[in-house]
């Protein structure tokens, strides 16, 4: 399952039934923040599987770990 949107919509798309070529300027765009959690294996997978090499990502879960430092 793949999740895109902005502020006054989500789309939840079946990658294995669309294929996610179209997004591919949105996710390579270093100037269209992309907020991920976990981006490390999100962004191996997808490169992997789809070969999108995603820029400009704020990843939710490293901001959670400076935030709390382990508490």
């Amino acid at each position: 399952m793949f999740q895109i949107g902005n502020l006054e919509r989500q789309y939840v798309i079946d990658a294995r039934n669309i294929e996610l070529i179209g997004f591919i300027p949105i996710l390579e765009n270093p100037n269209i923040r992309k907020i991920i959690h976990n981006a490390q294996f999100e962004c191996k997978h997808i490169l992997h599987n789809f070969g999108i090499r995603i820029q400009g990502i704020w990843d939710t879960m490293i901001v959670e770990k400076l935030l709390t430092n382990g508490y």
